[in-house]
């Protein structure tokens, strides 16, 4: 079960201060832009602080399975193949889903 976002400062716990997104109109994910590397598109180097986060590539671009952090994972950039050209995605308004998932610290049964 995925966090419902209801403020700015959700994003901001978990992903950290220094990553552009936007809120998704049904307050169900966060919504970020990637760079374009080769044959793949980048995101910014994202980093689970409190939560899991469940990073899913935009449909139109390809289908893959999501990606998944965790806070003992450090910062890192996540890669998806996708065949688009970097003009193709310059006129898009985001790349990249991240689901925010919350984490039981208290490991109960």
């Amino acid at each position: 079960m995925y966090l419902r976002i209801t403020s700015g400062r959700l994003p901001l716990l978990t992903l950290g201060q220094d990553i552009e997104y936007t809120i998704a109109e049904d307050k169900s994910c966060v919504l970020i832009r990637g760079a374009k590397n080769g044959h793949y598109l980048e995101t910014p180097k994202l980093r689970a602080l409190k939560h899991s986060l469940h990073v899913a590539l935009r449909p139109e671009l390809g289908a893959t399975y999501p990606q998944i952090l965790t806070p003992i994972d450090n910062e890192q950039v996540l890669r998806f193949r996708v065949s688009e050209t970097a003009e193709e995605l310059a006129g898009l308004d985001y790349h990249f889903k991240v689901y925010i998932n919350p984490i039981d610290f208290l490991g109960g049964e």
